[in-house]
């Protein structure tokens, strides 16, 4: 019988991201062939077709007023399940968000590290890193920290707001890849 785990491994690097994190859904035709040496048939096919369609990944970039996103997205059963974007605001900083949503679309959690220059009057300009995370239980804020330069912060009501309207904003541009609004896909 062929060993099913090299097999697994060596088939990893050949695939999608998803299936180098996963590399068990590779071994699904397999498994169901544990009779013997069987070679896959048109039904296991089908079910290895239908465990990758469950869990997938996609990624583009897309630009959002004065932020360049450059973004990845976690995709099961069809749904987005989480996103994850590499943003630069030109010469002004930089940022990572995660972002991840129930399977109807509720934001469940956001999380973005930023560092950004800031230019104050009559003072050279100094650089800011910020730490904003919020997890949501439906309407509600469940929890909620900020740090600017590693000192405690006040996370406050437009920050949330901001948060919302971005995430909705970003799911609907990802959901909508044939749009004309559509970021540019890579």
């Amino acid at each position: 019988m062929t060993p099913l785990l090299p097999l697994a491994r060596r088939n990893a690097r050949l695939r999608s991201p998803v299936l180098r994190r996963s590399p068990w859904l590779l071994m699904l035709p397999l498994l169901a062939c544990v009779a013997g040496d069987k070679a896959p048939n048109a039904s296991t096919d089908s079910a290895a077709a239908t465990a990758l369609a469950a869990a997938a990944a996609d990624t583009g970039a897309w630009q959002n007023g004065d932020e360049q996103i450059a973004w990845s997205s976690n995709i099961v059963d069809g749904q987005i399940t989480e996103i994850t974007e590499q943003v630069s605001f030109g010469t002004d900083g930089r940022a990572e968000r995660t972002l991840r949503f129930t399977a109807d679309g509720a934001l469940t959690a956001f999380r973005e590290i930023r560092t950004q220059t800031v230019q104050q009057s009559a003072k050279s300009p100094t650089t800011m890193r910020v730490e904003l995370d919020v997890t949501f239980a439906g309407d509600s804020v469940r929890s909620q920290t900020k740090t600017v330069d590693g000192a405690p912060a006040t996370v406050q009501p437009w920050d949330i707001e901001n948060i919302r309207r971005h995430a909705a904003a970003t799911l609907q541009q990802l959901r909508l890849p044939d749009s004309p609004a559509t970021p540019n896909r890579d």
